[in-house]
C-alpha cells in the first residue's frame, strides 16, 4: 500500500454521543465544543431495549459469550454503546477526510484537533481508526511508531480502551459497519482495536481526558454525579492552564 500524507488531517465533522437525559453532560460538552469551528451532530445515546426491531435488527448476530456472562445490566450497557457507535458511523456521509466521534466524558483544550493534526503530520501508514488519548496502562514502549502515535497490537483493556474519541477515516465507514452487522456484540472499543480487518492506532495529544460521572447502565448516586461535574470543573481550570 502506498504511504499516505497526513500532513494536513481534513476532519470534516464532529459526532458527539449523549444519552437523551444527559442533558448537564451535553451543556458542558457543547461549552467546549462552542470553540471548536466543525459541523456537530448529536448522537442519541442507546438503552438497549430487546423488544425494539431497531436494536433486534444491529444485535441480529446475537453478542458474545462473555457479555452474557457479565449479567443484565452491563449486558444492556455494551449493546447500547455497540448500538450508538454504530448510529454514530451510519450518519456519516463524507466520502473523503476524517469524522471525529466522542461520547459526553470527554474534556479537551481548544488547540485538541490541532493537536492531534500535528502529531499525525509526519505519520506516513493508512489507518481506520485513531483512538485519541484512550484510557488505560499505555502507551507502552514496545508499541510505539513515532512520537505520540502507537500501535495497540490488538490490545484492548487494559492497555488501550475507551471509544470515547476516535478518529474515522470517512471512507473506510461503510466496511465498518458492514464488519459490525457480520459479528456478535461486544465491547466496541474491543471490536475496534482487535479486529483484524481494521487498522486502529492510538494517538496521544495529551490535551484530552474523561472524567467519570458515573455509569448510566448501573445508575449513578448522587456523589458519583456531584464528583463529576466538580472533577470537569476542576480538569477544565487544568485544561485551561496547562502550557502547548
Amino acid at each position: 500500500m502506498s504511504a499516505e500524507n497526513y500532513s494536513t488531517i481534513d476532519v470534516k465533522s464532529i459526532r458527539y454521543i449523549s444519552m437523551p437525559n444527559n442533558m448537564g453532560r451535553r451543556a458542558l460538552l457543547r461549552l467546549l465544543l462552542m470553540r471548536i469551528p466543525l459541523k456537530q451532530t448529536w448522537i442519541k445515546g442507546v438503552s438497549y431495549q430487546a423488544n425494539s426491531i431497531e436494536h433486534r435488527c444491529t444485535t441480529e448476530r446475537g453478542v458474545r459469550e462473555y457479555v452474557e456472562d457479565l449479567g443484565e445490566r452491563a449486558r444492556v450497557g455494551i449493546v447500547g454503546c455497540w448500538i450508538a457507535h454504530n448510529n454514530a458511523l451510519k450518519s456519516i456521509k463524507d466520502k473523503s477526510g476524517f469524522t471525529l466521534v466522542i461520547e459526553d466524558d470527554l474534556i479537551f483544550r481548544k488547540d485538541f484537533i490541532a493537536a492531534i493534526q500535528n502529531t499525525l503530520r509526519n505519520y506516513s501508514e493508512h489507518f481506520d481508526i485513531a483512538f485519541v488519548d484512550p484510557n488505560g496502562d499505555g502507551p507502552l514502549a514496545k508499541d510505539k511508531i513515532k512520537e505520540g502515535i502507537y500501535n495497540p497490537n490488538f490490545q484492548c483493556y487494559p492497555a488501550y480502551w475507551g471509544a470515547h474519541c476516535m478518529l474515522v477515516r470517512n471512507s473506510s465507514v461503510n466496511n465498518i459497519i458492514e464488519m459490525m452487522s457480520d459479528c456478535k456484540v461486544e465491547d466496541v472499543d474491543g471490536f475496534f482495536i482487535c479486529n483484524p480487518k481494521i487498522k486502529t492506532i492510538a494517538v496521544y495529544t495529551h490535551k484530552a481526558r474523561t472524567i467519570y460521572f458515573g455509569s448510566n447502565v448501573r445508575g449513578a448516586k448522587g456523589f458519583d454525579r456531584i464528583k463529576g461535574y466538580l472533577n470537569w470543573l476542576s480538569f477544565w481550570l487544568g485544561l485551561q492552564r496547562m502550557r502547548n
